[in-house]
């Protein structure tokens, strides 16, 4: 019922992709599944690559794969639980995930 909604201001969140701020809402949103994803392809020369080539195509999936099982295992209402959303955006982080891709075939489920 629209008469009983209150909408509720929030802290964006953001990462830096190839010297651009990102921003999105924090979780409970599922914009953070985007940052996670880019903050992992930062770690690939995608331009080296062929537009919608297979390798290219790979990468991207396979990094999607991944910031998808984060955000399901770890994204959840704040009020009811710790999101770890600095520590999901940490370059770091990302690099330690990207090397779970490997480049020469699909993992079939990521944890």
């Amino acid at each position: 019922d629209l008469k009983s909604h209150v909408t509720e201001e929030v802290e964006p969140i953001v990462t830096n992709y190839k010297g651009m701020n990102i921003w999105e809402i924090p979780p409970n949103g599922q914009g953070i599944t985007t940052l996670l994803a880019l903050n992992i392809l930062e770690n690939f020369s995608l331009k080296d690559l062929d537009h919608n080539s297979t390798h290219y195509l790979h990468i991207l999936i396979e990094a999607f794969k991944l910031s998808f099982a984060d955000s399901f295992w770890f994204c959840a209402d704040p009020e009811k639980g710790t999101v770890p959303t600095a520590q999901l955006l940490s370059k770091s982080y990302a690099r330690a995930r990207s090397d779970l891709i490997n480049l020469h075939r699909a993992i079939a489920q990521y944890s």
